[in-house]
């Protein structure tokens, strides 16, 4: 009687009611949770959702010079007088590949400004530092170089113009000079 695959499947269906019951008492509670969470409908949620926003607002136009602080910079140089000044210093030192293309942009160097302002003093030092002309955190970077070469050379300037510095980069196998230990 108890191999019979019909009376099996007949005492686990005789279950199925309280089951059943149990899944919709469970579902009943979850719709009831989900009401009462979502209660959108009444003016004291849209009063608090407002007085939130209002606050946020407030503390944004309050905190935004502390936390973007706005620099004012001088820009002597554009885009198009980058590329020329690079394309001469390039021509003139022998900088980068024969023929190039370029590529330019202005940015910064936020790590050096996190440094300065995190352990050199604050936003002061480094407008101190942004006054004088030790260092440029914002710069003009020309990029020279040819599709699937190695040689390619980057050229900085100033935002006033003034040439900052170079980066070429050469291949491992490019033929030198060769130099005695002495002369090197």
């Amino acid at each position: 009687m108890f191999n019979n695959p019909r009376i099996r499947i007949h005492r686990i269906g005789s279950l199925f009611p309280i089951g059943h019951a149990l899944t919709l008492w469970h579902n009943r509670q979850v719709r009831a949770a989900k009401r009462n969470l979502m209660k959108t409908n009444r003016p004291l949620f849209w009063i608090v959702l407002v007085l939130l926003a209002l606050g946020s607002l407030a503390g944004a136009y309050r905190y935004f010079g502390e936390a973007f602080p706005l620099i004012t910079l001088d820009l002597q140089m554009d885009r198009a007088t980058a590329l020329q000044r690079a394309k001469d210093v390039a021509g003139r030192y022998a900088w980068g590949p024969g023929e190039y293309e370029q590529a330019a942009s202005f940015g910064s160097s936020s790590q050096v400004q996190n440094y300065i302002e995190l352990e050199g003093g604050g936003k002061e030092t480094f407008s101190r530092v942004m006054a004088s002309d030790l260092y440029s955190a914002y710069t003009w970077s020309v990029r020279h170089f040819r599709e699937k070469e190695t040689t390619e050379s980057l050229i900085r300037f100033t935002p006033a113009g003034d040439l900052w510095g170079f980066r070429e980069r050469l291949p491992e196998d490019q033929p030198g000079a060769t130099l005695s230990e002495e002369e090197a």
